[in-house]
């Protein structure tokens, strides 16, 4: 308990980062490279949601959501990017926290709006449900809007707390924009392979029945337990049970019918917020964000031979029966399962793992060879379905039973094989 309670001690000292949002402005991306970072003590899950919807829960409930800190931890970070669209949570905060320092996100609300339906389209709706369906319209419109609460804000606050972080920057060089945000937040400049990965995209679902079951289930895992429900939904299981390939975009058409319902409201916030800031906010306007979605030309096939080039006269033959190349989405699932196997099984020999972990994991996992089944095999398919999920589970059962330490480490050692991934950022 003494323990405990210095910790808490030590976290109240520490100076606190808010991320306000708002959604799909790159959020994530700050959380990663947050909790990567060995100074800062972030929340254990991104979005606890504190100041919008568990401020009745108090404020040792709130300390209790950080990570464990050291004498080394110079500052916590709670990434919450709803907090923007809830206007008590401004008020809250400056009645439970004394200066703290808040992180609003910049992008193009068109570009968010996009992003954002995006993500609905996991739920196979078409985009013309933007522009046809009044509740969407208008929630699209309440995530668009963003100049008045970021006005609030600065008036609240002053402008010297409030830190702009540009989308734009961390499409282009997000390793530079990590520098950055470390210098701007008093932090050592480090730099963990989770920059450049791309985070929270939208994805097809293999099951919508399954999507549902984890939308239920997922926020009573998340309050039994934010590392289990963390290792679910950002490890190997989630990938293999859940998501099935990247959503294709939109037609241009149904992207122009969209952002054209809401062209006259979203003209007017960018236009607050360039005064508001003071930056040049033209590249967000919608013939900027038309202009950047119309597709590129195709280009010209490339001759065969050249003027001045020399070429094989005897050119090899294409083989007649070319050997078969394994699919792009098998390949990139084997080497990330490659990774996550050595990252897991790194983990699994660390001295430091209780020995419930080990053990408990173990008893799961025997259920493969016992002689009876929950699930009988003769009916098919589903007859081996407690069979497959006996290893997820055991999996997820030795992260939940995990040591919030060893879990960042887990995490660290995970995203540095990750070095030679292609570097993808940002919310899609």
């Amino acid at each position: 308990m003494a323990e405990h309670g210095s910790s808490r001690a030590q976290l109240n000292n520490i100076p606190l980062l808010i991320g306000l949002g708002p959604i799909r402005s790159g959020t994530t991306w700050v959380h990663e490279l947050l909790f990567g970072h060995s100074q800062v003590a972030t929340t254990r899950m991104k979005e606890v949601n504190f100041f919008n919807h568990h401020f009745d829960a108090g404020s040792a409930w709130y300390d209790e959501q950080f990570r464990p800190a050291t004498h080394a931890t110079r500052l916590r970070a709670d990434i919450s990017p709803f907090y923007m669209m809830d206007p008590k949570v401004c008020d809250r905060i400056a009645r439970t926290i004394p200066n703290p320092l808040l992180m609003v996100n910049m992008r193009s609300p068109y570009a968010r709006v996009l992003s954002w339906y995006q993500k609905y389209r996991q739920e196979e709706h078409p985009i013309g449900w933007l522009a046809a369906d009044p509740k969407v319209h208008a929630e699209a419109l309440e995530i668009g809007l963003t100049a008045a609460t970021l006005e609030h804000y600065i008036e609240r606050f002053g402008r010297e707390r409030v830190l702009l972080v540009d989308y734009a920057d961390l499409k282009r060089d997000p390793v530079e924009l990590a520098r950055r945000l470390q210098r701007r937040l008093g932090l050592d400049v480090e730099t963990p392979p989770s920059v450049t990965r791309e985070v929270n995209a939208s994805v097809h679902y293999r099951s919508q029945h399954l999507r549902r079951l984890a939308h239920l289930a997922g926020p009573m895992v998340r309050k039994l337990s934010p590392e289990l429900f963390y290792a679910v939904k950002f490890g190997p299981l989630h990938d293999i049970v859940f998501a099935k390939r990247r959503i294709a975009g939109p037609s241009l058409d149904q992207k122009l019918a969209a952002l054209g319902s809401l062209r006259e409201a979203l003209e007017a916030d960018i236009g607050r917020l360039e005064e508001m800031t003071g930056q040049d906010l033209t590249g967000w306007r919608y013939e900027a964000q038309v202009a950047a979605l119309a597709p590129e030309p195709a280009r010209s096939p490339v001759p065969a031979s050249r003027p001045g080039i020399e070429t094989s006269p005897n050119p090899r033959p294409a083989s007649p029966n070319p050997a078969p190349t394994p699919s792009r989405g098998w390949a990139a699932a084997r080497r990330r399962l490659g990774l996550e196997a050595r990252a897991l099984w790194s983990l699994a020999k660390d001295p430091e793992v209780p020995l419930r972990a080990r053990t408990a994991p173990l008893v799961v996992a025997s259920y493969l060879i016992m002689p009876f089944d929950i699930i009988p095999d003769r009916i098919p398919v589903v007859g081996h379905l407690d069979e497959a999920m006996a290893i997820p589970l055991a999996v997820a059962l030795f992260f939940w039973l995990l040591p919030a330490k060893l879990v960042d480490r887990y995490r660290r050692t995970r995203a540095a094989g990750r070095l030679g991934s292609r570097p993808r950022t940002g919310a899609a």
